[in-house]
C-alpha cells in the first residue's frame, strides 16, 4: 500500500446538513493508514476537508526497514523487511511529527489532548516493528512507548502499563439522513406542476447515534 489512504465520511451533501455544521455532534470522519513519514503532502488535503475526528487504523510510520532484492531497487516480490532497531523509531516519528502540514491537522483537531482527544490512533506490524509480528517481537516494549510518547499519553498514565495499545472514546455522531421520495422534484418539473428545487422541502432527517471508538 503506497502513501496513506483517506475515506472520508461525508454523511451528507445538502445545504440542510451545513446548517448543523457547528454543533455539538460529530458529523465527518477521516480514517487514515499507511504513511510513509517521509513522504509529505496528504495531511493539508486531510485537513481542508475539515473533519471532526481523524482515526489512525495502523501503519501510521514504517519502523521496520525495507530491503529489496537487488540494491537499491525496491521490488515489491523478492523484498522483506528487517525488523525495527531503536533509532527506526526514532527516526520515523520524528519525522511524522515535525511534518509542517501533520501539525496544522493535529492542531485544527485540538492537539492530541494527552492521547484522549479527537485523534484516535492504534498501530499495525510496520509501526509495531516488524512485517505481520506478533508478541515475541524483543522491542514490543519499547515500540509501545515510542507510539504512546507520539500520542503524547503521560508517563503515569494507567495506558503505560498495559500489554498494546488499545483504547476508546465515546462521540456522539449525529447522522443526517437524505430524504427522497416526496421531497424530490424530479427532471422534468413535475410535469408542469409547481417544484421549486431551491426550497428546503428536501429537508434533512437528523439521527443521534452514540458511538465508542475502540481501537
Amino acid at each position: 500500500m503506497l502513501g496513506i489512504f483517506l475515506v472520508l465520511v461525508s454523511l451528507c451533501v445538502s445545504r440542510a446538513y451545513e446548517s448543523v455544521e457547528s454543533s455539538q455532534y460529530v458529523h465527518r470522519i477521516a480514517f487514515g493508514s499507511c504513511n510513509h513519514a517521509e513522504r509529505k503532502g496528504l495531511w493539508g488535503n486531510i485537513e481542508a476537508t475539515k473533519p471532526h475526528i481523524m482515526v489512525l487504523l495502523g501503519d501510521n510510520v514504517y519502523a521496520d526497514r525495507k530491503k529489496g532484492l537487488y540494491k537499491d531497487i525496491d521490488f515489491v516480490i523478492g523484498s522483506k523487511f528487517l525488523p525495527a532497531r531503536e533509532e527506526d523509531f526514532l527516526l520515523q516519528y520524528g519525522q511524522f511529527k515535525n511534518d509542517l502540514k501533520w501539525q496544522s491537522l493535529l492542531k485544527y483537531l485540538g492537539g492530541m489532548n494527552e492521547g484522549d482527544g479527537n485523534i484516535r490512533a492504534i498501530y499495525d506490524d510496520h509501526d509495531y516493528g516488524i512485517n505481520n509480528g506478533d508478541r515475541t517481537f524483543p522491542l514490543k516494549v519499547a515500540s509501545q512507548n515510542h507510539f504512546l510518547d507520539w500520542m503524547q499519553v503521560p508517563k503515569k498514565s494507567p495506558r503505560r502499563n498495559r500489554s498494546g495499545v488499545y483504547n476508546s472514546k465515546v462521540f456522539d455522531v449525529q447522522v443526517p439522513i437524505q430524504e427522497g421520495g416526496q421531497g424530490q422534484c424530479n427532471s422534468d418539473g413535475d410535469n408542469g406542476s409547481s417544484c421549486n428545487k431551491s426550497s428546503n422541502v428536501n429537508e434533512t432527517k437528523t439521527r443521534n447515534l452514540r458511538y465508542i471508538w475502540c481501537l
